[in-house]
């Protein structure tokens, strides 16, 4: 409903890299890393296709999987920065938004085809210093054990809740499902082509208290 955003592109990009592994004394493996990744979104009209926003992520996770269980402790920065050209062809004025969080999240996999997680959050670090702390997260995965086309494609979805102390608790939903095209000779290698419904709070930068709505078309590689 924002005339301002009524075309967007959004982009991202990121890895983990993990520095070490070893066995738990309880059973199961350990490792510690570090993750990063950017999430841009740019205005999508014929004459014009400026930055909008930029959110860059640094953390450091520690991960612990047994089996069916994993658990994932962590401590993570973001700050976020508005395009300049953006600025310069619209009113609004720039905000410093940033802080670092630290995470704890849960998760298992059901019947080899379902993965559901939960965790909660709280903001350590915080500019501007009123930002409310609370964090919580809650969501389901789904990856068909069936391939089809020769082994090549197989549906997938997920859904994902969120809610933050700062937009009074309210719950902010994305939606996805689609196809993931794999190769059995290449497991580390997928394509995906989703489709995504999102109803909430905008996630891109200081427009965090800003109600969005909008459904759109994905392609994700993954190396």
């Amino acid at each position: 409903g924002d005339q301002r955003f009524s075309n967007i592109a959004a982009t991202s990009f990121g890895e983990t890299f993990n520095f070490y592994r070893n066995n738990f004394i309880l059973g199961g493996k350990w490792q510690f890393g570090i993750q990063g990744a950017v999430f841009s979104i740019f205005k999508f009209d014929p004459n014009n296709k400026d930055l909008v926003n930029s959110d860059f992520w640094v953390g450091f996770p520690f991960s612990y999987r047994k089996e069916a269980l994993s658990l994932l402790l962590r401590y993570y920065h973001q700050s976020s920065h508005l395009g300049d050209q953006f600025l310069m062809d619209s009113d609004i004025e720039r905000q410093t938004l940033s802080y670092e969080v630290a995470d704890a999240k849960v998760s298992y996999d059901l019947f080899n085809q379902f993965r559901v997680y939960t965790g909660a959050g709280f903001i350590v670090h915080r500019v501007p210093a009123d930002l409310k702390r609370g964090l919580a997260q809650l969501g389901s995965e789904f990856k068909s054990n069936r391939v089809f086309l020769n082994n090549k494609v197989r549906p997938v979805a997920g859904v994902d809740l969120k809610s933050w102390a700062e937009t009074k608790w309210k719950l902010d939903l994305s939606t996805t499902f689609g196809v993931q095209f794999e190769n059995s000779r290449f497991d580390s290698r997928r394509v995906l082509l989703l489709v995504q419904y999102f109803q909430g709070h905008s996630p891109n930068g200081q427009f965090y208290s800003t109600r969005a709505k909008y459904a759109g078309i994905g392609l994700h590689f993954y190396f």
